[in-house]
């Protein structure tokens, strides 16, 4: 599968937009990495320095698909595992009309959960 099929995959209208897509999870664990680091007083790696340098220059996305696919399959797990604990999440919400039909209605219940909540609905 091509990255750039991938990448389209992931920016589907089926997908809720409150689930990360894997750039944005590489993004975020590239903050936390040096977040990490900077509290301990240690230097920065050169791979996240860098990195963090093609993030912004040319957005998460595109330095994202720059990695090799055994590290974008990295990212992309903990995406699926979020939609599938978002999927679990609303088929127990629609059994309990929450949310009725209302997208945002969803979206916006599944956003005000904490991550220990959403984890409890991450499938096994």
């Amino acid at each position: 599968m091509s990255t750039s099929t991938t990448a389209a995959d992931w920016q589907s209208p089926a997908i809720p937009p409150t689930i990360r897509r894997p750039w944005r999870v590489f993004e975020e664990d590239l903050e936390d990495k040096l977040a990490d680091v900077s509290a301990q007083g240690l230097p920065v790696d050169p791979l996240v320095r860098d990195q963090l340098g093609k993030v912004q220059a040319r957005g998460a996305q595109a330095a994202y698909l720059t990695l090799p696919e055994d590290e974008q399959r990295n990212y992309v797990e903990v995406s699926l595992m979020e939609l599938g604990a978002y999927v679990c999440w609303r088929r127990k919400q629609a059994l309990h009309k929450s949310c009725g039909d209302d997208l945002d209605g969803y979206y916006a219940a599944w956003d005000a959960l904490d991550c220990d909540m959403k984890g409890e609905f991450v499938p096994e």
